[in-house]
């Protein structure tokens, strides 16, 4: 069945032989692989609010096939009520540089593995429901400059190696109204 609602996404349909790039869905932008080639490879998915409205018994959960974008730079599906854990599979992501995954109600762990994201600069998570300790391993994506995890339900102490450690580019961080414990690691404010 295809995606058929008013909110915009009226050019995305599974009959037939679907393909965003050349069928030029909304909210999706493409990139030409090469002259040599004739692929087109997903780059950016940018729906924020355009799948609140989507009538899903139990809500709209992000598929596992995510990884499948091997090319996806940008990722915003902020704002649409979207449910479920943030799948694993998401960190095959090596060229993403944006997530927006903020104003849903995501729940369940952060993942743990972020080596993978050596290019991620931005990381929107924030007005979820996402519990459990900050991962050790988030400090291995080390361009990150904003990330944004407050009004969650984390645990824990903040990592050391996330602030003042590896992330020498992090510019803003905030993680208010979450339940956080423990000291703030050296490195806070310093520049």
């Amino acid at each position: 069945a295809g995606l058929n609602n008013p909110n915009g996404l009226s050019s995305w349909s599974s009959s037939g032989s679907p393909n965003p790039c050349r069928d030029r869905w909304a909210g999706v932008t493409c990139k030409h692989d090469d002259a040599a080639s004739s692929s087109d490879h997903v780059i950016q998915i940018s729906l924020p609010g355009l799948l609140k409205d989507t009538a899903i018994p139990g809500g709209q959960t992000i598929s596992p096939s995510i990884k499948d974008l091997a090319y996806l730079e940008w990722l915003d599906l902020s704002n649409n009520n979207l449910v479920g854990q943030i799948p694993t599979e998401i960190t095959h992501l090596k060229y993403l540089k944006a997530l927006d995954l903020s104003r849903n109600k995501l729940s369940g762990p952060l993942p743990k593995i972020w080596t993978n994201f050596t290019q991620l600069q931005n990381v929107s998570l924030y007005k979820n429901q996402l519990g459990g300790e900050i991962p050790v391993l988030l400090s291995q994506a080390t361009n990150i400059e904003n990330l944004r995890l407050e009004q969650n339900q984390l645990t824990g102490q903040i990592p050391s190696g996330l602030l003042g450690g590896n992330m020498t580019r992090l510019q803003y961080f905030a993680i208010e109204f979450n339940n956080i414990s423990g000291n703030i690691p050296d490195g806070i404010g310093a520049s």
